[in-house]
């Protein structure tokens, strides 16, 4: 169990190094690639990476089915049920993948329906084919990455990560900078997306030395198995899509493309702070699925009610800081003109806290195979969203579809999924309210300061908005610190931010 704790806070601490870094490097670089496409080639960039979100259901979850009981199945030291998930997993992988390259195809073909220009067209359809491919090369591969992270090595997975995100990165600029066209940028992010897949797969075999990718090993009952486990994780994923990735869609239907970059402002700014929490709460899953198979039940609670103080804590302050800095942010970051994303990041950072108040239970569900509630749970939720905005653009403009978003998940997950958790998971629902009340008190606590001086103080100057944030951020900690955590879960913290000085 040791060694399970230590890379689980380390894998924590890794992602969340790497978020930072991929968000600040995200957001510099934003300003720039919006005036070098403008407005209306970016909102072709932002519709195409929507239509790219559908792509990655195509997978029906099974990435995901291969974290869980790969993860169990080193849980139970059986290396023998491992590689015929594995090689299972694989060559379902490559069928989906073939599907991917039809689906291109057509989509292609039907570019003409949705663009008056031709120009246009023909970009759009280049561009797709070139992402298509890509996505399906990828399918396949994705058991290596399901492989490390079902051994937590997070750690690889992270450092991978960010090496060819930087590289990426650095391209994009380049070509750019040069006076390329959109076309230009997203070859050179398939040129990084493939050494990503190269390393992903080097280090997945060196780190199981007893992976073997075998067609005699494949099987009927494991493919139903892992089918039982990600169809469920499917439709999770789809529901996902409808809270988070319609909007694009809606708004360009509704309105124009140039408005879909201005929601877009709103929109990666959230994104960026939903990646962040899954990266200090995504190594939770193959966790609990190694803890589950292990039956080590005490343990799973014990993580469990750590891990929702930290979700609690960090997303209640970000959505503090977006809805307190958010307006000078964007005022200095993108300019006075998109000014009116402001709204929508408050009404999508609220909804959204209230999402990733729940990370830690959604990651308990998927560990442990009791994820039907989330499929049902987010699909009604992802078509209530859909609808509501479509009635509320209407009236309030992108707001509107703001506000669509934010009304269903509050419902959601401040009423009906603690209930649900708590009774599926044998945990006390009373006894998890009060430890939420508890947590939510210290929050208030931490941010009063904050908030009064942030009020006098906030500006649109980088300057004065990274004092602001510092010296909450310190404040609101020492708060968290000494009022909610125990000792033990003290130690634990430290040996995820400083390693070297918890262990002396």
């Amino acid at each position: 169990m040791a060694t399970i704790s230590r890379r689980l806070f380390s894998g924590a601490a890794l992602r969340v190094s790497r978020q930072v870094i991929t968000i600040l490097v995200a957001l510099f670089v934003m300003p720039f690639v919006v005036h070098s496409l403008g407005d209306r080639m970016y909102g072709l960039w932002a519709l195409l990476a929507t239509f790219l979100g559908y792509y990655g259901l195509l997978d029906l979850g099974f990435d995901s089915a291969v974290q869980r009981h790969v993860a169990g199945a080193i849980g139970r030291d059986d290396m023998l049920e491992s590689n015929r998930i594995i090689s299972t997993a694989f060559v379902l992988l490559c069928v989906l993948g073939l599907l991917v390259l039809v689906i291109t195809a057509s989509g292609a073909t039907m570019a003409p329906m949705f663009f008056q220009d031709p120009q246009e067209v023909v970009l759009f359809q280049q561009v797709l084919v070139l992402l298509g491919i890509n996505v399906a090369v990828g399918f396949p591969l994705k058991v290596f990455g399901a492989v490390l992270a079902s051994q937590l090595r997070f750690d690889i997975i992270t450092t991978v990560g960010t090496i060819t995100f930087l590289l990426r990165t650095a391209l994009v600029v380049l070509v750019l900078k040069l006076g390329y066209n959109l076309l230009a940028m997203v070859c050179v992010t398939v040129l990084a997306g493939i050494l990503d897949k190269i390393l992903t797969v080097y280090f997945a075999r060196k780190n199981l030395r007893s992976l073997k990718l075998n067609l005699k090993l494949t099987s009927l009952d494991t493919a139903r198995t892992l089918f039982s486990y990600s169809f469920f994780t499917f439709i999770f994923r789809v529901a996902n899509t409808f809270r988070f990735k319609i909007d694009g869609i809606v708004i360009a239907s509704f309105i124009t493309l140039a408005a879909v970059t201005h929601y877009r402002v709103a929109g990666i700014i959230i994104t960026h702070y939903l990646s962040f929490i899954a990266a200090c709460m995504g190594v939770l899953m193959p966790a609990f699925s190694q803890m589950y198979e292990a039956d080590d039940r005490d343990r799973m609670k014990k993580l469990f009610y750590f891990s929702t103080k930290i979700s609690v804590y960090l997303s209640s302050f970000i959505t503090f800081g977006l809805i307190l800095w958010g307006k000078p942010f964007i005022h200095r970051w993108m300019g006075e003109q998109y000014l009116d994303a402001y709204p929508c990041l408050v009404a999508l950072a609220i909804g959204c806290m209230f999402v990733k108040w729940q990370a830690p239970s959604v990651n308990l569900l998927l560990g442990t195979s009791k994820h039907k509630f989330l499929a049902i749970s987010n699909a009604i939720e992802g078509i209530a969203i859909l609808a509501l905005s479509i009635i509320l653009i209407r009236y309030f403009g992108i707001f509107g579809v703001a506000l669509g978003t934010l009304v269903p998940m509050t419902l959601m997950k401040l009423i009906f999924q603690p209930i649900y958790v708590c009774r599926l998971c044998d945990l006390d629902y009373w006894d998890y309210i009060r430890r939420l009340g508890r947590s939510l008190l210290g929050v208030g606590m931490g941010i009063t300061l904050p908030l009064l001086i942030s009020v006098r103080f906030a500006a649109p100057n980088y300057g004065i908005l990274f004092v602001l944030g510092t010296a909450s951020l310190c404040f609101y900690g020492a708060v968290a610190w000494f009022w909610e955590f125990n000792p033990s879960e003290k130690k634990m913290l430290l040996q995820a931010i400083m390693p070297r000085v918890a262990t002396k």
